[in-house]
């Protein structure tokens, strides 16, 4: 079996195991059901077939608030939860997924991650120039109180499976995208 078709395959058990997370939730008759920051950040992890070996702090870890401070300087107490994987080779790529205690302190949380991001695009001008433009076009989106941050050269596909997970998880609630906004 090539290394393609295992990857391949991966990515097919990774958007299944989402189906099956979003099924398995409904059968909970819990309506306040919140997506779970790990669970989101492995899935970008593995959709997203560019990157590198990553290393990962989640707020699991014994260290979580203090580890929190390498993705970004926002208040920690505002914070429920968060995966943030970085490149072990100290390249750009990064994914981070936060979820927040209120969606009303997303704004915060987004403003400390474009700070972070700053940060890093002066960090790679400095020690891998060609690794700017990777930095510069990263993604940041939010549903309800998750916030999505990507730095990838596929950047699209970890997206697509945050858009495909969350839908999911909205339908297993019975609202829609429209219904957050």
């Amino acid at each position: 079996m090539s290394l393609r078709m295992v990857k391949d395959m991966k990515k097919i058990l990774a958007i299944l195991l989402t189906g099956v997370l979003a099924l398995g939730m409904t059968g909970c008759g819990d309506k306040s059901l919140t997506a779970d920051a790990t669970t989101i950040g492995m899935l970008l992890q593995e959709a997203d077939t560019s990157l590198p070996e990553m290393s990962v702090v989640t707020s699991a870890d014994k260290d979580a608030e203090l580890n929190f401070t390498t993705l970004c300087d926002a208040d920690y107490s505002l914070v429920d939860g968060y995966y943030y994987a970085y490149a072990a080779d100290g390249t750009a790529p990064e994914i981070a997924v936060v979820t927040t205690k209120k969606e009303k302190d997303n704004a915060k949380v987004m403003e400390a991650i474009v700070s972070h991001v700053e940060t890093r695009r002066g960090t790679m001008a400095e020690y891998s120039p060609e690794e700017v433009e990777l930095v510069t076009n990263y993604t940041l989106v939010r549903r309800g109180r998750v916030i999505c941050y990507i730095v990838s050269k596929k950047r699209g596909l970890a997206e697509s499976a945050f858009t495909g997970y969350m839908d999911s998880l909205d339908a297993a609630n019975g609202k829609s995208e429209t219904d957050e906004q």
